[in-house]
């Protein structure tokens, strides 16, 4: 499994990579890890729909922090962020009470769960991670 490092700003993930290769890589799993806590994306190892998403130390054995980054255009570099271990992917819930607060959702591919991934530093293999349903592409 490839480790990808992440810092938070406010609704936009920047995501630092430990390899050259070209990311993200269709249906590859990856650990997304904050650059700055070292703490990772995770579900908490819970398989129910509507669950909130945290961070917690980056463990290798986590269920929860494995997200495959499934491409939706060959044109644009928009990806789903789902996890095959619990069938579920990443939602910002932008119409919910708490809009932007990251839970996991059954995979719908709508703009909630679409995020695009914009370079920053190719040579430190930076990228924005940003949702789709919260920009204009």
């Amino acid at each position: 499994m490839k480790r990808i490092l992440l810092s938070f700003f406010a609704l936009l993930l920047a995501v630092s990579l430990s390899s050259a290769a070209k990311f993200p890589q269709d249906q590859a799993v990856y650990r997304i890890v904050s650059v700055s806590t070292g703490k990772a994306i995770t579900n908490g190892d819970v398989a129910t729909h509507n669950t909130y998403l945290s961070v917690a130390d980056a463990d290798e054995d986590s269920k929860g922090q494995e997200w495959t980054f499934v491409s939706l255009s060959a044109k644009e570099p928009l990806f789903v962020l789902y996890n095959e271990n619990y069938g579920q992917a990443i939602d910002m819930a932008l119409s919910s009470g708490t809009p932007g607060k990251l839970l996991q959702w059954d995979a719908t591919c709508t703009d909630n769960q679409s995020f695009v991934v914009n370079v920053v530093d190719a040579s430190a293999g930076i990228v924005q991670l940003l949702c789709k349903g919260d920009r204009e592409l």
